[in-house]
């Protein structure tokens, strides 16, 4: 019974925390604050500027689309440079990504159980 209030408190405590995070965002009526003017600024502002965004797609090359061969194939953008230069920047990110998390799954699959295992054993 004891496990089961606990397997309880911590579920209730988890849940506490997940909800507190969560806030509500709320306006007073019938205020609307002043416009302001231009005052020739060179830098563009960052909320809605799709200069932004053209300089986020024209960085990442996100109109560019990759092929698996270029990722995956046994000449890939790693080991050839015509194919480096041909592979879009989201394309080399996403395989270092994918790499990434394929080692983290190993370590949590693995490692970790065996590191709990020895840590605790069985018989508790």
């Amino acid at each position: 019974m004891r496990k089961f209030r606990n397997a309880a408190l911590a579920v209730a405590t988890a849940t506490t925390v997940a909800i507190s995070g969560v806030s509500v965002a709320s306006a007073q009526d019938g205020q609307t604050p002043p416009a302001k003017e231009n005052t020739g600024s060179s830098k563009p502002s960052a909320a809605g500027s799709s200069e932004l965004k053209d300089k986020i797609v024209k960085g990442l090359q996100l109109d560019q689309q990759a092929t698996g061969d270029q990722l995956f194939g046994k000449e890939n953008w790693k080991n050839n440079d015509e194919i480096k230069a041909a592979t879009p920047m989201w394309a080399k990110i996403a395989d270092g990504l994918f790499i990434t998390t394929a080692a983290i799954s190993v370590f949590g699959l693995i490692v970790a159980p065996i590191y709990n295992f020895l840590r605790y054993g069985i018989n508790r």
